[in-house]
């Protein structure tokens, strides 16, 4: 008799992943969290980076439950993401960012940053609005949630991710090096992108342009040499004859 099939069940299935939440945004809010998702992901391959997703703290409690704009995540999940995150099974969190709006601006500033840093265990929280260009940011020390200043470039620094937040001159969260520079925008990697695939269009315009020269460099050495081998042989001809003149044969 053949011992029963043992079925192992993924905890996060257990857990409701809210569909009827998402609601349409704004358009500024839609681009800067996609944004900003993607510039993590670019600076941050070794991170799960997500948004949307459940974060739950109770166990067996499908009702209490925040999701996020931006989650990252330490490491990479093997196989396939879940769709919900446990904060007592789950890797630590790295980072949340709340992209306000007028009906979440007081939540967002308020309950939610006791609930991600100390009921959710998030080690930063950050929150921006898209349109006062308002940036906050806190961080959990020990127990208790601290907000940060920005420092003298006026930038936030994430202690977590060794990266500094700004908003540019064009009103868009942005990451930043220690250095100063940078993490580019999709548009500015599709920009790159686009330049790189130029610069290679040029480079091999101009390799094929000297491997036209060289054919023909090789077609006129062709072209020498066979004018020089037949000037040899009009040579011999012609002392050839003149010995024959010579010896009157």
């Amino acid at each position: 008799m053949s011992a029963a099939r043992q079925v192992v069940l993924d905890e996060h299935d257990l857990y409701p992943i809210h569909e009827e939440d998402s609601l349409p945004e704004r358009p500024e809010h839609e681009y800067q969290v996609w944004a900003l998702r993607a510039m993590l992901r670019t600076r941050f391959p070794q991170h799960w980076i997500t948004g949307d997703v459940c974060m739950y703290w109770e166990q067996r409690n499908f009702h209490q439950y925040r999701a996020p704009d931006v989650l990252v995540v330490e490491g990479v999940p093997e196989g396939e993401p879940p769709g919900v995150y446990l904060a007592w099974s789950d890797r630590p969190a790295l980072l949340v960012v709340e992209v306000g709006s007028r009906s979440t601006f007081q939540e967002d500033e308020g309950p939610k940053v006791e609930r991600y840093l100390l009921d959710l265990g998030v080690r930063e929280y950050v929150y921006f609005h898209p349109r006062t260009k308002r940036l906050r940011m806190w961080r959990r020390e020990g127990d208790e949630p601290v907000e940060l200043s920005a420092g003298a470039d006026g930038r936030f620094p994430s202690r977590e991710l060794e990266v500094r937040l700004a908003v540019d001159e064009q009103g868009i969260l942005r990451l930043y090096e220690d250095d100063g520079r940078p993490v580019p925008t999709p548009e500015e990697e599709h920009l790159r992108a686009e330049q790189a695939l130029e610069l290679l269009a040029q480079e091999r315009q101009r390799a094929e342009q000297a491997l036209q020269v060289a054919d023909q460099e090789h077609h006129r050495a062709e072209q020498e040499r066979e004018r020089a081998q037949a000037l040899e042989l009009e040579v011999e001809r012609l002392r050839a004859e003149l010995r024959r003149r010579d010896t009157g044969a």
